[in-house]
């Protein structure tokens, strides 16, 4: 399954099939009664409908991490991050919460008190969008190769290039189940001439020869 495929799942096997079936610890009950019951007697805080406070409830729920503005803005994980408040809060001299999706790193969402956050994307707009592992694969592959000083501009190139390997695989893959041949064929390997003269009888080893003691 595609990572989308299986957030549906997983949606389907909780909200569907886990809390609508019976359970030992309810005493033969559901999780989904047992939430209507308590419901029922005391009503549920509700979100206001709009996508503007679904959202704040889910950045709420995005991994956090601490920074302070820079004169060049917000750097996290090696990605120079811009907004105009930015001006303000360095200023300020405030350190920030940082809050961001590992599926997308283009955009993260910062605040300065805890409650309000703003969304901010990359500075150089021209980036494209990366996910938290693809980042991490990338900066463990490029310390691995001796990059003492990681850029953002190192990362953005080695994105790319683990990228271009992946559709290039992809490509010949597809061209070579519609039968028609890769775009770039290997070199035909070197036939080396065999050492072994098969004109002449071979001689078995002792372990090789079976011998019949019926």
């Amino acid at each position: 399954m595609t990572l989308l495929e299986f957030e549906r799942w997983l949606a389907l096997e909780v909200g569907q099939r886990y809390h609508r079936s019976e359970h030992r610890g309810l005493h033969g009950g559901t999780p989904y009664a047992a939430w209507a019951t308590l419901a029922a007697g005391r009503a549920p805080r509700r979100l206001t409908p709009g996508p503007d406070e679904a959202q704040r409830l889910l950045i709420h729920f995005m991994p956090m991490q601490l920074r302070t503005i820079q004169a060049d803005g917000l750097t996290l994980f090696y990605i120079r991050y811009w907004h105009p408040v930015f001006v303000v809060w360095r200023e300020q001299k405030r350190r920030v919460r940082v809050r961001y999706h590992p599926e997308d790193l283009s955009r993260v969402y910062v605040s300065s008190d805890g409650a309000n956050y703003v969304e901010t994307h990359y500075a150089d707009l021209r980036r494209p969008s990366i996910s938290l592992w693809e980042q991490r694969a990338v900066v463990k592959r490029l310390r691995a190769a001796d990059h003492r000083r990681l850029s953002e501009e190192l990362v953005f190139r080695a994105v790319g290039q683990q990228r271009r390997i992946v559709e290039d695989a992809k490509r010949q893959t597809r061209q070579v189940r519609s039968g028609r041949p890769p775009a770039h064929r290997a070199a035909p390997a070197t036939v080396v001439p065999s050492a072994v003269d098969y004109s002449k009888d071979v001689d078995p080893y002792p372990v090789e020869i079976w011998h019949d003691y019926t």
